[in-house]
């Protein structure tokens, strides 16, 4: 690593901000073991509270063809062809608006059903009338979310309700933990820990002849014999594949680990035979050689304090009964690098919900791509985990997990606050 031409890089842009480079690989929407099961079931009870606490008049669920997964979850019809609705009050019974040939795909009382376009316009004014404003799967910043197309929205919206954001909602149904899942959570966060440290000591050992795939794969191995499983293979990224946010090694892809390289360890994985397993994420940053440069170490630290800011912004709100969103955390983390002179190297978002999924239901802390307006919520979990990247040189990513518990907000050992040396 030569270190002057690294705090050549480093310097803070005053001109254009500094590209991408790379691209994210795409968010999965499903286990390894398919779509996960809703995590609370007295999903009623939870979403009237949550229509109370927001002030809306229902959650009106719609689908066809299976497109709103939420929807499905929900209200589980067995295949019907046609357009449907399904309509959560304050109070009240649910009701279901679906075309008569469909009703024996429910399992609803006294459904109001249609045959023809006419009838559904008509009958869709029955369903919501009085209705002022309700949530629908549909948020034009955050397409995650957006389920519902956009001729359902406008059908809906003519019969003059408001259409909000159903994103809190379907964190509160999809996104909380119970206690069996928290400390399924915190299991794995131990055993992640174990995988991390093979996975240095294997790169220690092969030092000059072990690639970023070598070490992949020996991790995916260790994440097996420690019982857990993985959405997607961990990422070990030396030298400048550090600097790309969205490497991951491959046969074809991979580079030797060489004495002087930054090394980047990311994985997220949940215990294998627990069920309802919550995901546990880990990352890591290593140097391979006995001291580590100023420039590596000073945007390392850079990191560490935008992850201290957004931690600490959780708690602060939370200890005063006050929402916080996740675009604010991303904008804190933001902040940090913007007054350190690296605003324009932080290029991800700033981290995200966990569930049983690894990129859960609720927010991601983001207001860069799309701007992530959901509330963080009781019992809901996360990673925090900001990253700055120097395109031709290095990267850095520190990250923590953290839970929302009714007495506070709960972080998730292992916290890394110095670069570990791999040697």
């Amino acid at each position: 690593m030569r270190s002057a031409a690294l705090v050549a890089l480093l310097v803070p842009a005053t001109a254009a901000a500094h590209p991408p480079v790379g691209i994210a690989p795409r968010m999965p929407t499903t286990t390894p073991r398919g779509e996960a099961e809703p995590l609370i079931t007295s999903w009623l009870d939870d979403a009237r509270a949550r229509l109370a606490a927001d002030k809306l008049d229902g959650w009106l669920l719609a689908d066809w063809q299976g497109e709103n997964a939420v929807a499905l979850d929900v209200v589980k019809p067995r295949g019907p062809l046609h357009r449907w609705f399904y309509l959560v009050g304050a109070a009240g019974e649910p009701q279901l608006l679906c075309h008569a040939d469909d009703v024996g795909a429910f399992d609803a009382r006294k459904p109001l059903t249609w045959r023809t376009w006419r009838e559904l316009e008509a009958q869709l004014k029955v369903l919501l009338r009085g209705k002022r404003r309700i949530a629908m799967e549909h948020a034009p910043r955050l397409p995650a979310l957006s389920r519902v197309d956009g001729g359902t929205v406008e059908l809906v919206r003519a019969t003059g309700v408001q259409i909000v954001s159903s994103g809190d909602l379907v964190t509160t149904l999809r996104g909380r933990w119970s206690e069996a899942q928290l400390a399924s959570h915190r299991a794995a966060a131990v055993a992640l820990a174990g995988v991390k440290d093979d996975a240095f000591t294997a790169i220690a050992r092969g030092l000059g002849r072990v690639t970023e795939y070598d070490v992949q794969q020996r991790a995916l191995r260790a994440l097996a014999d420690r019982g857990l499983e993985a959405a997607e293979p961990p990422v070990v990224a030396a030298g400048l594949h550090s600097a790309d946010p969205g490497f991951v090694p491959t046969p074809e892809r991979s580079e030797r680990i060489v004495a002087g390289d930054v090394v980047l360890f990311s994985v997220a994985a949940r215990q294998r035979q627990a069920r309802h397993a919550v995901y546990a994420d880990l990352t890591w940053v290593g140097f391979a050689g006995d001291r580590v440069p100023d420039e590596v170490a000073h945007l390392f630290a850079i990191a560490r304090d935008a992850r201290a800011a957004m931690v600490a912004l959780v708690a602060e709100r939370w200890k005063k009964k006050l929402p916080v969103r996740g675009f604010e955390l991303d904008d804190a983390a933001r902040a940090v690098a913007v007054k350190a002179g690296f605003g324009d190297r932080l290029l991800r978002p700033s981290g995200h919900c966990l569930d049983t999924r690894r990129f859960g239901d609720g927010p991601t802390f983001d207001d860069a791509i799309t701007r992530d307006d959901r509330q963080l919520l009781l019992r809901t979990g996360y990673v925090a985990e900001p990253g700055l990247y120097v395109a031709g040189a290095f990267g850095v990513r520190v990250a923590v997990d953290f839970f929302l518990a009714a007495d506070g907000v709960r972080t998730t050992p292992p916290e890394q606050q110095e670069i570990d040396l791999i040697r």
